[in-house]
């Protein structure tokens, strides 16, 4: 039996809020975001953290688009997506998030690992080696 959705509703409820999203220091020393959707499913993503740092962080890292390979084929490497999830917002600047969703524990857990491993393939990559 899946244990994280009444665990989310148990602690939605004692905080009083309708969403809720859990913070997940990885192993790896990467920080995965998972989010309860109105659907009952779940959202793993890196919140745009790596989009943000890489363009906007400091000067040892590469910008995004100048990644080899590209972002786009490590995310499918790690079976996620990278959506910019302000699309269809055209006065708002793009937000990249690398995500996957997940219905259940087991699925939330391989989605964890696997955001979790994108995002430190990419900063891996985007580092500079002087």
């Amino acid at each position: 039996m899946d244990e994280l959705p009444s665990l989310l509703d148990r602690m939605s409820a004692i905080l009083q809020c309708k969403r809720l999203t859990i913070r997940i220091h990885h192993d790896n020393l990467e920080t995965v975001y998972v989010t309860r959707e109105d659907d009952g499913s779940f959202l793993i993503s890196d919140h745009n953290y790596t989009f943000d740092y890489l363009e906007n962080g400091k000067d040892d890292y590469l910008a995004p688009n100048k990644l080899e390979p590209s972002v786009s084929e490590i995310c499918a490497k790690h079976n996620v997506e990278l959506v910019d999830i302000c699309a269809d917002e055209p006065n708002l600047l793009p937000s990249m998030w690398i995500m996957r969703r997940a219905k259940t524990d087991e699925e939330v857990r391989r989605a964890v690992s696997s955001v979790a491993a994108c995002v430190d393939e990419i900063s891996d990559r985007a580092c500079k080696h002087t």
